[in-house]
């Protein structure tokens, strides 16, 4: 789930798995059971299993800084009805870890219906982090907007005041608690927070009968199957991004740690190709010890390969997710011939001196008028121009020309020696590829 660091990190101790039943503000109970230890899981997965077509759940997640695929996610909360009663689920996403996949038959069920706050928040993190597509998903945002004929909202808090559901304080418990941004990843979890958490899901689940009968009443008895396909689409939508920030190990834009304790690996790319790896100069010693950046572990893992440009730290987690999605549908198929794969320039024009003069010759032959790679002084770096890019890659413009103070030639002169080399070179090159188209027919015959 990524390496953030909080305050509260330092402090934690394990959570228990346990059960209560919590009383509702309007006197009806719920049965608790917070799910912190893979026994406890194995338990509430049996019990979702039940859950299909005929019944309906309400999803919820809690999380730190939690926006597109980045953050820490803390909580996913589940309430349902069986033959017990009203039942409420809260799984510990921290302390599972990555044994939260056995949720994936119950998350990825298309026919059990679960209504959700925010879907194409909890579509895109849940695909990002576990690998989990969400489905059968009934959103309260497309709802809300089909209902108000484009109009969004803004916190849970409105919609259960729409819903006419809100209790008194609950407004105010929500706004404490997005007030300390650390509350969901403090463990063991309070038993306000705790309280807070049953009470949302809960509540959201009672919003549905009110929900379904004002669509039907606008739209008809087919209002649900569309609010369901339209659910749908906007939850594709925003896991393939979170897929492809997954699958290209893009795990960008966890805040919260301490700016001592955090690792900068933009900084460190940059120090790295502005001062390279001298442990005597400014960062070397840093960049030759610090992670490498998302781009790195991008093309090291050959997982996807991505532009440059897929890659920008100064990118909103959306933003990043976004050109990771579009970089990688945008990517040519995997048997296609890179043209960075082709011999360069300079490779080819060292190989064909070497085949002309018969020995190892690995400079290429330029032009009198152009400077050696590396040669200069600062004075010839400052002097040179740039062309930024749309995508941020500079290109060279025209460089100054500086003749050298011994030559004592015109500019006819030059001109003419220049024209006269470019044109022996052009022979020679012509003569090297006839000669290969000798050998290669040679070689045909022969075999």
């Amino acid at each position: 789930m990524g390496s953030m660091r909080l305050d509260c990190d330092f402090q934690h101790e394990p959570q228990q798995s346990q059960w209560w039943q919590h009383s509702l503000p309007n006197g009806q109970p719920a049965q608790v059971f917070l799910v912190a230890d893979p026994q406890a899981l194995a338990q509430a997965v049996s019990r979702l299993s039940y859950q299909g077509p005929r019944s309906l759940t309400a999803v919820d997640i809690q999380g730190v800084n939690l926006r597109a695929a980045a953050g820490r996610l803390c909580l996913l909360q589940v309430a349902f009805w069986d033959g017990g009663g009203l039942q409420c689920f809260l799984f510990d996403i921290m302390q599972l870890g990555e044994h939260v996949g056995a949720l994936s038959p119950f998350l990825q069920h298309d026919q059990a219906p679960k209504l959700l706050y925010n879907a194409q928040l909890a579509a895109t993190v849940l695909a990002h982090k576990f690998g989990i597509t969400l489905a059968g998903i009934i959103d309260v945002g497309v709802a809300f907007g089909l209902l108000q004929k484009g109009g969004s909202l803004n916190s849970v808090m409105d919609y259960f005041e729409w819903c006419d559901v809100a209790v008194p304080g609950q407004r105010a418990q929500w706004s404490e608690i997005d007030a300390n941004h650390e509350v969901w990843a403090h463990r063991p979890l309070d038993r306000n927070t705790l309280s807070c958490a049953v009470q949302g899901i809960c509540t959201l689940h009672a919003t549905y009968p009110l929900l379904s009968a004002r669509l039907c009443a606008s739209y008809g008895q087919n209002a649900l199957e569309m609010l369901a396909s339209m659910s749908h689409q906007l939850v594709q939508v925003h896991a393939t991004a979170g897929w492809s920030c997954r699958h290209a190990g893009l795990w960008i834009g966890e805040q919260g740690a301490s700016k001592e304790d955090v690792d900068d690996p933009g900084l460190d790319d940059w120090l790295a190709k502005r001062f390279g790896n001298d442990k005597n100069k400014k960062g070397g010693a840093a960049v030759a010890n610090r992670p490498k950046s998302p781009e790195h572990r991008i093309r090291a893992l050959k997982l996807t390969e991505l532009p440059v440009t897929a890659v920008r730290a100064t990118d909103s987690p959306r933003t990043a997710s976004w050109r990771a999605a579009v970089a990688e549908l945008a990517a040519p198929p995997g048997g296609s011939r890179q043209r960075s794969g082709s011999p360069n320039l300079e490779s080819w024009l060292a190989r064909r001196t070497q085949a002309k003069n018969g020995k190892d010759d690995p400079k290429s032959k330029r032009s009198a008028s152009v400077p050696a790679r590396g040669e200069g002084g600062p004075e010839e770096k400052k002097n040179e121009r740039w062309d930024a890019s749309p995508f941020g890659i500079g290109l060279p413009m025209g460089r100054d020309f500086v003749r050298p103070a011994d030559d004592r030639r015109n500019w006819a002169e030059i001109l003419e020696d220049e024209q006269a080399k470019e044109a022996e070179d052009e022979e020679d090159i012509f003569e090297q590829l006839q000669q290969q188209e000798r050998e290669r027919l040679a070689q045909a015959a022969n075999a």
